[in-house]
């Protein structure tokens, strides 16, 4: 794998938001198929559009050799043939349907970094499932392990302080207050006085569909505000 290739598909995984590492961009890709499933209910998705968006490596970077488009058969299964990826040393798989949006753009967990070759499975979430999936992955924190409880506190209020802006429905906010509550409000009340003013100093951001906002972390306002609403 070449330096530029390296760089490039990093350049893509920061877009989609991971910066996971890759084994992209190996030679020649082989043909290969795999299904465009629903997030929620994992069940193929028939008629989907798939976009082959093949790419060769250069000296510095890449560039687009072709796109080929293909639709899901009534299994959900797509394929690329060899004559599909000739000439193609690493490929962007991109999966469509009206209703749905691409669950990696969503969730790291569905993403792919194995550009060399054709993925097994993508995903698409239906739009009415958007959020609860991008609270799902903001709530990866809270099964995390932290060297303390202070930058326990800060990496879940970071998590919270998104979740709670963009939940809109009564069940997206139910999920927040659930997931968040009790656990900020039992690490703040662990804390020194202290580490509480050095956590005051800091400022939290998220920045997602359009929307972002930066504010000093404020357990008082953001918090137990918030939670006093749900109770």
């Amino acid at each position: 794998m070449s330096h530029s290739c390296i760089a490039h598909v990093i350049k893509w995984d920061l877009i989609i938001g991971t910066t996971l590492p890759t084994t992209a961009c190996a030679g020649q890709m082989l043909g290969g198929s795999g299904y465009v499933r629903d997030s929620v209910t994992r069940l193929p998705i028939p008629n989907a559009t798939v976009t082959l968006e093949c790419r060769r490596t250069k000296l510095y970077g890449s560039e687009k050799v072709r796109e080929v488009v293909v639709t899901t058969d009534n299994a959900g299964k797509y394929s690329f043939s060899f004559a599909d990826v000739l000439g193609c040393d690493f490929a962007y798989v991109h999966a469509a349907n009206p209703g749905y949006r691409e669950s990696g753009s969503i969730h790291v967990g569905y993403g792919y970094s194995s550009y060399g070759s054709i993925p097994e499975e993508r995903f698409l979430t239906p739009i009415s499932e958007v959020i609860m999936l991008r609270l799902q992955y903001l709530s990866i924190p809270l099964k995390a392990t932290f060297s303390s409880k202070q930058n326990e506190y800060l990496s879940i209020y970071q998590s919270f302080f998104e979740s709670k802006r963009i939940a809109a429905s009564p069940r997206e906010k139910v999920f927040v207050a659930e997931n968040y509550c009790d656990r900020l409000k039992i690490l703040y009340a662990d804390l020194s006085d202290e580490d509480s003013a050095s956590l005051r100093q800091y400022s939290v951001h998220y920045a997602w569909n359009n929307a972002s906002d930066t504010r000093k972390i404020d357990h008082e306002n953001e918090v137990i505000g918030y939670c006093r609403e749900r109770n």
